[in-house]
């Protein structure tokens, strides 16, 4: 019997019901992704991509609508509620955030918002949580371990903070990453050193991705094709 990919979309198209008006962002999508494969989807700012990652995280602000399919091994996550969706998240599908400034909480020292995400996907162990999390930091190249967990993300150069965000993406170990723009705004040594980490992490633990950027560098070190 034939593999099936782990990713496929089918004539995906999604747009947003502005007044009487519809805006297509995609337009009738198709691609395939393997198991451990890196495909990057490449383009400048303002032309869908963001668009298509939340689609496939099931993201999209309420005035989205979206024809055609998703297919997460096999199964069409298109028309799944969101209660069954949720239980894809983190050990399935998984996102590293564009925007560390967005999506780390200011008021939470950086190892617990960790933590949790491995508490609330893999098992919920206060102290296996933590073991996961320094391990994953170390991993990512994070300096004053294990002291630097309990830091406050503003305590943390925007290199460290964007790698924090790709430990809470994989801290569960998903089959699938999709990771946004993971160099925006970072100079040319800290653009390096995290695409260098996301691509240890990623052949470290076998995880397919959806790289999504506007950098030609960034996806030729890491993409597939």
């Amino acid at each position: 019997m034939e593999q099936q990919p782990l990713l496929k979309t089918k004539d995906l198209t999604v747009g947003f019901q502005v007044g009487t008006r519809k805006l297509i962002a995609v337009d009738r999508m198709n691609l395939t992704i393997e198991k451990g494969e890196v495909m990057c989807l490449l383009g400048e700012t303002g032309c869908g991509k963001s668009v298509f990652g939340s689609s496939i995280l099931k993201l999209l602000p309420n005035n989205a609508f979206v024809h055609g399919s998703i297919f997460f091994e096999g199964t069409d996550i298109v028309p799944l509620s969101d209660e069954k969706f949720r239980g894809l998240r983190g050990t399935g599908i998984a996102a590293v955030p564009q925007s560390p400034a967005t999506s780390l909480n200011p008021l939470k020292r950086v190892g617990k918002q960790v933590d949790e995400m491995y508490r609330l996907h893999v098992k919920n162990d206060k102290e296996e949580a933590r073991e996961n999390t320094i391990e994953l930091f170390r991993e990512l190249g994070l300096p004053r371990l294990p002291e630097l967990a309990d830091n406050f993300p503003f305590e943390l150069s925007g290199g460290m903070k964007q790698r924090v965000l790709v430990a809470m993406g994989t801290a569960a170990y998903p089959k699938f990453l999709i990771v946004d723009e993971p160099t925006k705004g970072l100079d040319w040594v800290r653009k390096r050193e995290v695409v260098e980490r996301i691509g240890h992490l990623q052949k470290q633990h076998q995880s397919a991705m959806l790289l999504i950027t506007h950098d030609f560098t960034v996806a030729e070190a890491l993409a597939d094709f």
